[in-house]
């Protein structure tokens, strides 16, 4: 049987400080939420920080808690602390597993200063407490995400809505203006036609009139209203 037990867990995206850059980092250049745990070996009453990302369950982080360690509790819902080779970072997705997660740090960090610890009957209550508790938040945490990716989906589902009826409206709207464009040009060719054909009708008919004065020039008419001929 393990002689390492889990006192408390936390979902929490986990940091490292990076000196170079003076900037938090992801760890292992990871990111996403891990579910991060304190551990406890109830033979030497030693404490562990593990934290695995929920993703595909990549280990993150694996940090000793030392005597003389400090948790410093930065923000309600970010916390670091230093060992000798890095300053660690837990951004905590709320403030209640970062309050409990905080509790159980400085609980452990108490048990290294003075040498006491929690006997193993405790731990193992507590970790079965702990861990339905966080069954129970991963739960509700679930049912949430699915509960956004049903709200997202069914935005999506709108919006794409939208945009198929205003891109058929704007389709409708360039066909109707292409057909009245054309309208426009049918009626101009048409007012052309008549334009050309009025144009044609009056130059025959001046033709028609030039060509009745040269015949009558043609002619002579006497008092008795005959007509003789005049050539020239």
């Amino acid at each position: 049987m393990s002689q390492e037990f889990s006192i408390v867990r936390a979902k929490a995206a986990v940091m490292i400080y990076e000196d170079k850059t003076k900037k938090w980092i992801p760890s292992m250049g990871m990111n996403g939420f891990a579910n991060v745990h304190i551990y406890q070996h109830t033979v030497n009453n030693s404490f562990r920080i593990v934290g695995r990302l929920i993703q595909d369950h990549s280990v993150v982080i694996n940090a000793s808690l030392v005597k003389g360690l400090r948790y410093n509790v930065a923000t309600p819902t970010f916390h670091q602390w230093r060992d000798q080779r890095q300053v660690y970072g837990l951004n905590f997705a709320n403030k209640a597993e970062a309050e409990e997660f905080s509790k159980q740090a400085q609980n452990a960090l108490d048990q290294l200063a003075s040498g006491q610890a929690i006997p193993p009957p405790q731990v193992a209550g507590n970790m079965q407490k702990q861990q339905a508790t966080m069954d129970e938040i991963d739960k509700k945490a679930k049912e949430a995400e699915e509960m956004r990716e049903r709200e997202m989906a069914a935005r999506r589902e709108r919006d794409d809505e939208i945009r198929r009826r205003e891109e058929e409206q704007r389709r409708l709207e360039v066909e109707a203006e292409k057909k009245k464009q054309e309208e426009l040009q049918q009626q101009r060719d048409a007012e052309e036609r008549d334009r050309r054909e009025r144009i044609e009708r009056e130059r025959l008919e001046r033709e028609k009139q030039v060509r009745s004065r040269d015949l009558e020039d043609r002619f002579l008419y006497l008092d008795d209203g005959h007509a003789v001929a005049i050539f020239i």
